[in-house]
């Protein structure tokens, strides 16, 4: 933010992948097969048709906004214009931990996908949460999802995209941290030690005595 005003710092391809994450988002890839099971596979099409219809609204409902006011800050730009400064700042606090939720979600659902992706993958068992047996290896895959995007925001998310595109891999920006600015280069080597230490702990070791 600078002079009061947010800063744009992506680009038009950059938004469209946000924005597809954000209205489609990938839970109908892992709650496929539930809805099948409970609604059958004529209610699961019904499903992603009124699904479907729903998120083509909402995209039109933003594509007028973002085309009237082109501002960087979305819903707190629309609110404010629209129902002044007090709603828009309930308003985008609301946003704002709503998507704590999603966080949570989605550490959630990255191992579900694993789960279908990997057999045996659920190992470990550590406790039951509303008939739900949570694993060792579920926890560990989410901790880790949730400190690659934090170190992802913490960096910057046009920054992050444009060194990994260049080095190749999270490992190779440590590597070539020399190469980076002063700050640049002090923000990824925070972040170096949190990097290992959740490379080791995803690391499925078949070696140890049972």
């Amino acid at each position: 933010m600078a002079g009061g005003r947010f800063i744009r710092v992506i680009r038009r391809r950059e938004l469209l992948a946000l924005a597809f994450g954000a209205m489609i988002g990938w839970s109908w890839v892992a709650l496929t097969g539930n809805w099948i099971d409970r609604a059958g596979s004529l209610g699961a099409m019904l499903a992603f048709v009124l699904g479907g219809v729903a998120v083509i609204l909402v995209g039109l409902t933003y594509a007028e906004l973002a085309s009237a006011m082109p501002q960087a800050g979305g819903e707190h730009v629309y609110s404010h214009r629209a129902l002044g400064p007090s709603a828009s700042f309930i308003c985008t606090w609301a946003i704002l931990l709503g998507y704590v939720s999603v966080v949570a979600f989605e550490a959630v659902a990255l191992p579900t996908v694993a789960d279908y992706l990997v057999p045996g993958f659920s190992r470990g068992y550590l406790w039951t949460i509303a008939g739900w047996d949570v694993q060792l290896t579920w926890v560990l895959v989410g901790i880790v999802a949730a400190v690659v995007m934090t170190g992802i925001n913490i960096i910057g998310i046009k920054t992050a995209a444009k060194l990994i595109g260049k080095y190749g891999s999270a490992e190779a920006v440590i590597e070539h941290a020399d190469e980076l600015t002063p700050k640049m280069s002090e923000k990824v080597r925070a972040y170096a030690p949190q990097l290992a230490t959740t490379r080791e702990l995803v690391t499925l070791r078949v070696d140890l005595p049972v």
